[in-house]
């Protein structure tokens, strides 16, 4: 997974060494983001699979697939956020196999749990877990459309929506194998389905 930022970082995830590399778009090298001689990358959970910037481009969320946590990452010192001071993890628990993530209208974070079924409603500002919202079998991708966040459960064959205001979700069938989501003019979702 990779995302780019408006500055034009290119920041990869690295499932297999469970870090990020992060690039310079404009000379095609990658930046030195770890002041350890051992790498050039930053440390996050295992087996990280999905990466967003958050609107303004000062933190990097990771959702680390392996330990079912999100690492949080300082965009400017590339340093990874104590975001949950209580454990002897940094990282934010959610639910099982995070495998995607997207930051809502709301400037909340959306985690989609493949393992658990669940979406986790992350507070960006205290990183606390505000709610975890049951969803479909298998949330395999999220997309962001007005007032609304959208769930492709890969294993039940339909699209959850999600109500920001009130977190109420619906659900509606589509496809078999829902893979992907976008959103495209006038709120309409388009759907991949891989099935």
């Amino acid at each position: 997974s990779e995302v780019v930022g408006t500055d034009g970082r290119l920041y990869v995830a690295n499932t297999g060494s469970n870090t990020v590399s992060v690039i310079n778009t404009t000379t095609g090298k990658r930046i030195d983001a770890n002041s350890s001689w051992l790498s050039q990358d930053i440390s996050v959970g295992a087996a990280p699979s999905a990466l967003a910037l958050s609107p303004d481009g000062t933190r990097l969320y990771v959702a680390n697939s392996g330990s079912g946590t999100v690492s949080v990452i300082n965009t400017a010192g590339y340093k990874r956020i104590d975001a949950n001071p209580s454990t002897s993890s940094k990282d934010i628990t959610v639910g099982t196999t995070p495998s995607a993530l997207t930051v809502g209208g709301d400037g909340r974070l959306y985690v989609a749990n493949k393992g658990s079924g669940t979406v986790s409603v992350v507070d960006t500002t205290t990183y606390g877990v505000i709610d975890t919202i049951a969803v479909g079998s298998q949330p395999m991708a999220l997309a962001v459309g007005t007032g609304k966040v959208y769930v492709a459960n890969q294993g039940s064959n339909t699209v959850s929506v999600i109500d920001t205001a009130t977190l109420a979700v619906t659900s509606v069938g589509v496809g078999a194998q829902p893979t992907a989501l976008a959103v495209g003019a006038g709120n309409t979702l388009y759907v991949a389905n891989q099935g």
